[in-house]
């Protein structure tokens, strides 16, 4: 019974409706009825519209390549520099 008494309440408080109404036709430029219709339209799918999703796809296998054989090197130079070397000290 509580939760129908939820649900029957207003969602957003109608004089704080009416500002926020107001305030988005103003910054908007355009009449209550355009704004209506807007609100009324179906939704549009997020695929629909284009992105450079594909160059993420298709560079990322070869980004990760990189990273990891460039990350390699260097985690054996820093190796190199941190422990003796055999080879140098076997020279002296």
């Amino acid at each position: 019974m509580q939760a129908l008494a939820e649900l029957a309440k207003p969602i957003y408080p109608e004089e704080m409706l009416s500002a926020d109404w107001k305030f988005i036709k103003e910054k908007l430029g355009v009449t209550d009825e355009d704004l209506e219709r807007w609100m009324h339209m179906a939704p549009v799918a997020h695929k629909f519209y284009g992105s450079d999703q594909w160059i993420y796809t298709v560079l990322e296998k070869p980004y990760v390549t990189v990273r990891h054989w460039v990350g390699n090197r260097l985690r054996a130079v820093k190796r190199w520099f941190k422990e003796p070397n055999e080879i140098s000290e076997s020279w002296t």
